[in-house]
């Protein structure tokens, strides 16, 4: 490796990685979010962001206080840029609850599949999940 690949390098290495970067800001605002405090988790991902805003976990992570207030709508944009630069079982996932919750269940179950083709050990939990908040053909016509 060249002077200058190494330089680059490091440079690279700490854009991304150093105190008050994304990969820092984002590791702060998840820690935030799993004690609850979703604004402060909230404040983290704006300020990563707006160093990195194609940050895919930060995109992520954007998404998931979106669904806790039940601004489902959000989540689902923030969770669609987290995937256009990503695809990872979690952000499908993720994405799959704020279209479920927002009733729009065929996508809703297309993003469950992909999570599926993701790691295909949850089939049985897409079944489950599928059953519970689809009717059946026959309870819809019969009511």
């Amino acid at each position: 490796m060249s002077r200058q690949q190494r330089r680059a390098a490091a440079r690279d290495s700490k854009k991304s990685s150093g105190p008050g970067m994304p990969v820092a800001l984002y590791a702060a605002g998840l820690a935030h979010l799993r004690s609850g405090r979703l604004l402060d988790a909230q404040v983290c991902c704006q300020n990563a962001l707006a160093i990195d805003p194609a940050h895919a976990d930060t995109l992520y992570l954007m998404g998931l206080p979106a669904i806790e207030t039940n601004r489902h709508q959000d989540a689902v944009d923030w969770l669609a840029r987290a995937i256009s630069q990503t695809v990872k079982l979690e952000y499908v996932s993720a994405l799959g609850l704020a279209l479920q919750r927002l009733g729009r269940l065929d996508e809703s179950l297309k993003a469950f599949d992909k999570a599926i083709q993701l790691k295909p050990v949850l089939e049985r939990v897409r079944d489950e999940l599928s059953a519970r908040s689809i009717p059946s053909q026959s309870a819809m016509t019969s009511g």
